[in-house]
């Protein structure tokens, strides 16, 4: 038997996204609103505009350089509260056509002096998320970014994920409680928990990275402060002839050759404030580290052979 039943409308429903098909490009022309079959989750929205008056985007609101679309973009605000996992996910894309699959896309950060939030790029497919970008300095104005995604093989559908993750070194409190320390001793009342003056201060990281942040009211000009940063020596008893290794070319322009006696277990990159921005399981006597898409700058790469880690610092040209 065959039942039929008349529906009195309108009805509004959304049907399931369909996967698009290389070459895939998005725009965010729809007026503010998330994209057709984009996602976002996390700990903060990604917000769409076509002006950066009023929201710090930019230098103070002002846009520099120009992007494809010339129209709205999205962006996240990552002031106080921070954003750990602010999360912006793309269609999902067919690039099996495709010789050389890549990935572009415009960036523009500039957080006044300060480090910028990082934004790490990353390419999911069947359940499975490789990062392909790391980006945490501040831009001129819009740049555009060509990640080349050749060298990963897809078995299904892929998409591009976006996402504001700032994993927040761990501070070094003054020692009577609280988080502020207080450089002025002169301060009535004191600002902060914690007297710098004749402090010394040992990083905890495993990196040795350390990054003080020194802020002021503005309110009194006083005289200016002075830090003394000292190295301890690697022990040479450390490393014996099992564990010893050679790098080069440092500075580095695009790969650091690392050649050993005996196997290298892993190797990781570390930005100068101990952020992890490659980690490569090599498991060779010989390894070829691709540093090309990273920023210039100084980076800690931390070298592991057995059971013990030599970290080296190079320079990125």
């Amino acid at each position: 038997m065959t039942q039929t039943e008349d529906l009195c409308g309108p009805f509004a429903f959304t049907t399931a996204c369909t996967t698009f098909t290389a070459r895939y490009t998005q725009d965010f022309e729809n007026a503010g609103a998330l994209p057709v079959c984009w996602s976002q989750g996390g700990d903060e929205d990604w917000r769409f505009d076509n002006t950066g008056a009023g929201n710090h985007i930019g230098a103070d609101g002002a846009i520099k350089g120009s992007i494809t679309s010339g129209g709205y973009f999205a962006w996240v605000d990552d002031s106080t509260p921070d954003a750990v996992n602010a999360e912006l996910l793309s269609a999902l894309v067919d690039v099996s056509g495709l010789t050389i699959p890549a990935l572009s896309f415009y960036e523009i950060s500039d957080n006044k002096g300060f480090v910028s939030a990082t934004l790490e790029v990353s390419d999911w497919y069947v359940a499975t998320c490789n990062t392909v970008g790391t980006y945490n300095t501040n831009t001129p104005g819009w740049e555009q970014k060509v990640i080349d995604l050749s060298g990963l093989t897809f078995t299904g559908p892929a998409q591009a994920r976006f996402l504001i993750a700032d994993a927040l070194a761990t501070t070094i409190d003054p020692p009577a409680g609280g988080t502020i320390w207080c450089w002025d001793r002169d301060d009535m009342p004191a600002s902060g928990s914690g007297d710098l003056q004749g402090m010394t201060i040992t990083s905890s990281d495993a990196s040795g990275c350390i990054t003080f942040v020194f802020t002021s009211d503005g309110s009194v000009q006083r005289e200016g402060w002075e830090a003394i940063v000292s190295c301890d020596m690697l022990n040479v008893n450390q490393f014996d002839a099992t564990t010893a290794f050679t790098y080069y070319p440092n500075p580095v322009k695009n790969e650091l050759t690392l050649n050993a006696k005996n196997a290298i277990k892993n190797v990781v990159v570390l930005s100068m404030l101990g952020q992890e921005v490659l980690v490569i399981a090599t498991n060779a006597v010989n390894s070829t580290i691709n540093m090309n898409k990273l920023s210039q700058g100084a980076y800690f790469v931390k070298v592991t052979i057995g059971n013990v880690t030599e970290t080296i610092r190079v320079i990125k040209r």
